[in-house]
């Protein structure tokens, strides 16, 4: 697994001017975002019992998209201090989403490895697709539920306020 953190530039001195910044400039709908991209190959063979996987190789990358207030010194000292607070309450918050990101892994692979004799290299290729959106669709409803409970960090601290 390969692990990225992007930035993205906010400006502004002010509580509305970073938040109109965040909302124009970060990921849609929230502060941060975490992503994950996958690639998937693997071999197979025709036994005695049917096509079987041979070879299994998951390659993956997450990146995590933070912001960066460039004009913070510029800001009120009570904002720059609750903005400490916000980014590192953002961190964690994303750091959830990256942890089960993380077990996306472990998962798929033991499902595959698992994977029963198939009478037919069709047959195994769909089984192999079954397989890797099964266990991709249950952690995207965990993604969805988690920032649901959490009301996309909100309920973590990921909220700033005037001073």
């Amino acid at each position: 697994t390969s692990l990225h953190t992007r930035s993205y530039d906010i400006r502004g001195a002010g509580l509305g001017d970073v938040m109109a910044a965040m909302g124009a400039s970060g990921p849609i709908g929230s502060a941060g975002r975490t992503e994950m991209a996958t690639r998937l190959s693997y071999g197979y063979v025709q036994g005695p019992s049917g096509y079987v996987l041979t070879r299994i190789e998951l390659a993956d990358s997450i990146v995590q998209t933070l912001p960066r207030w460039l004009d913070k010194a510029k800001a009120a000292p009570c904002l720059q201090a609750q903005w400490d607070g916000v980014l590192a309450a953002l961190r964690r918050h994303e750091d959830g989403h990256k942890r089960k990101f993380m077990e996306y892994r472990p998962a798929v692979l033991a499902a595959l490895a698992a994977t029963a004799p198939q009478p037919s290299a069709e047959d195994l290729k769909r089984r192999v697709a079954e397989i890797t959106g099964r266990v991709m669709g249950e952690i995207d409803a965990w993604h969805r539920a988690y920032d649901e409970r959490t009301r996309h960090g909100v309920a973590e601290g990921v909220v700033l306020r005037a001073c």
